[in-house]
């Protein structure tokens, strides 16, 4: 019995769906006299599709009569499966265009609306893939649900500026749309409403914005900006998802969570801004933000859901808010480079939060931390220090898998030189440290790798003894300094510093090292015959060059002569004489304000 109702069921969905597909018979149309068309009246509008083949194939011109009726409505299905027909032109009595009229019309390439249209009803154009540019005009209140969805050739879109609500897929799937410009009267963009648009690299929204529905921008994979107008109050799930081009975002201060899977699989989101009042962060809201090395969340959020960070691989440093007390499960699992977290205020670490964290070498924890779950810190091999407090005999008696931990109590234990000396003791001081010139404005720093160091901070000076300023924290052993004023001389000195937990334990400096930023000589200078008695001089343009002075001797040591002073990288001298040899030198040459400075000279040509 049971199998008897399924099977009825199917049949009843199957003919449900069937249904809503099957193009439908006007059983009141009329027959117009030349028998090209059908007409009915229905909601006090006058409808046509059309009866003779020859009306559904080429260029077809609608009549805006037909038997003396006027003609307000394209019918619904009217032109389905038409995919001879390749151009359209309605009449200003049209005001409407009904559901599917032109669905999967694959040929039609021009379409010439009514000035006078009001509505275009769902999925109307859909699947005209022939379909590059389509002027809306400005009567039109309404927009429906896909009405132009799967038009994968249209490229550009200006919608009118009566529209107020953008519709459920209006735009989905259209592969090549470019440029789309929305006016100030829209308040509302839908779900799905730009899905899959994969061409679309940036689309300015209106100050009148209020909401933005799921999925509304998901799979725009060149979109690489987009600015969100204070005026937004509701972003849905999955609005930016997949949109692998998007580097930046500033989230509207209105907004109080970041939705289920917002930011999901952005893989070049690097710099996030979010409002100063966010409450939550919802599942797996940037899962798979593979660029993001860090975020800044705001003091009163309250709780991280599931999978919030999930697979953000370059993620390397977390501070959790005091006013955050929940990170619910698998949030940081797999964020490969996180090396430091800090919970201050957290009551409970749930299943698998740092799950495989691999690079996570300390956590700070509070006293009052309730418990942690099951796997909360499976396979992070690398942590080595916990902060707690003595009164947590929780923490202390949890087993973290791992036998090298350290407990520290940052109210007793953690005095600066005992951490100094446990971690990052005296002797370790950057070897090697080196300072040259790398260009006229810039100056490369070396220096050997330190063991256990998180990084490395650079300070710089206007003199030996002067006053050292922090210019650069950085990872790597190697840095160049740009933007420097040639000629000027440099000192550097490197620390390296580890992180505790919160706390940066800071190493001691290198002994100064300087360079001066100069000019490079040019480069590759060629010598060649040039008519009967000329020689033609060449180079490499040298970069931050005005020009270059070029000198000439008889002989290769001298004495030069200036010759002549050029913005080329070229000189032809005219004056050598028959049979003798000459040797020429040249030197790049920059004015800094009333100073000139000079490279040194090029390798000897003759």
């Amino acid at each position: 019995m049971k199998k008897s109702i399924q099977v009825y069921i199917l049949v009843f969905v199957s003919m449900f769906l069937l249904a809503l597909i099957v193009k439908p018979v006007h059983i009141k149309a009329a027959v117009s006299k030349d028998g090209n068309w059908e007409y009915w009246q229905d909601d006090g509008r006058t409808y046509i599709s059309p009866k003779s083949d020859k009306v559904k194939k080429g260029a077809v011109t609608i009549p805006s009569k037909v038997d003396g009726h006027t003609i307000t409505a394209i019918g619904g299905y009217a032109f389905w499966d038409c995919t001879e027909l390749t151009g359209i032109t309605m009449p200003d009595t049209v005001t409407m265009i009904d559901s599917q009229a032109f669905r999967n019309c694959e040929n039609l390439k021009s379409i010439s609306l009514s000035k006078n249209l009001q509505l275009i009803a769902d999925h109307a154009f859909h699947a005209c893939t022939s379909l590059t540019h389509i002027e809306l005009p400005d009567s039109l209140t309404c927009i429906s649900t896909g009405a132009f969805d799967y038009c994968e050739n249209l490229e550009e879109v200006k919608i009118p500026g009566k529209i107020k609500i953008l519709y459920d897929g209006i735009f989905g799937s259209c592969y090549s749309l470019k440029k789309v410009i929305i006016p100030n009267s829209v308040t509302v963009i839908e779900e799905n409403v730009f899905f899959e648009c994969k061409a679309l690299e940036s689309i300015s929204l209106p100050s009148s914005l209020k909401s933005i529905g799921e999925g509304a921008f998901s799979r725009c994979e060149a979109l690489k900006t987009i600015k969100l107008p204070e005026s937004v109050t509701s972003i849905g799930e999955d609005v930016f998802s997949q949109c692998s081009s998007l580097k930046s975002i500033t989230i509207p201060s209105k907004i109080k969570t970041i939705s289920d899977s917002l930011f999901y699989d952005c893989s070049s989101l690097t710099d996030v801004k979010l409002p100063e009042k966010l409450k939550g962060i919802e599942k797996g809201a940037f899962s798979q933000c593979t660029g993001l090395t860090h975020i800044d969340l705001p003091e009163s959020l309250g709780y991280i859901m599931n999978y919030a960070f999930l697979g953000c691989t370059a993620l390397k440093s977390i501070e959790l808010p005091k006013n955050l007390h929940a990170v619910y499960g698998s949030a940081f699992c797999g964020c490969i480079s996180l090396e430091s977290v800090k919970a201050p205020g957290i009551t409970a670490v749930m299943k698998n939060t740092f799950y495989n964290c691999k690079s996570l070498t300390s956590i700070t924890l509070p006293d009052n931390l309730k418990y942690i779950e099951e796997d909360a810190f499976w396979g992070c091999d690398r942590l080595t220090v916990v902060f707690c407090g003595k009164k947590n005999k929780l923490v202390r008696r949890y087993e973290f898998r791992n036998d090298q931990i350290s407990f520290i109590d940052p109210a007793e234990d953690l005095d600066r030189d005992a951490v100094k000396k446990l971690f990052l003791d005296n002797s370790k001081i950057p070897d090697n440290m080196k300072a040259s010139n790398s260009g006229y404005d810039s100056i490369k720093l070396s220096w050997e790798f330190v063991g256990d160091a998180s990084g490395y901070q650079i300070y710089r000076a206007a003199s030996l003894g002067g006053k050292y300023n922090c210019i650069k924290n950085t990872a790597s052993t190697e840095y160049v300094n740009t933007g420097l004023l040639s000629g000027n001389t440099y000192y550097y000195k490197v620390r390296a510093f580890k992180y505790m937990g919160s706390i940066k334990v800071l190493g001691n400096f290198t002994e100064p090292v300087s360079a001066v930023p100069v000019l490079a000589a040019p480069a590759n200078l060629k010598t060649a015959a040039y008519g009967g008695n000329g020689v033609k001089i060449s180079w490499n343009k040298t970069g931050g060059a005005s020009g270059y002075q070029i000198y000439a001797a008889a002989s290769q040591n001298g004495p030069y002569k200036w010759l002549k002073t050029t913005p080329n990288s070229y000189y032809v001298y005219s004056g050598k004489k028959k049979g003798s040899t000459l040797y020429f030198q040249v030197r790049g040459i920059r004015y800094a304000g009333e100073k000139k400075l000079y490279s040194r000279f090029s390798v000897t040509a003759g």
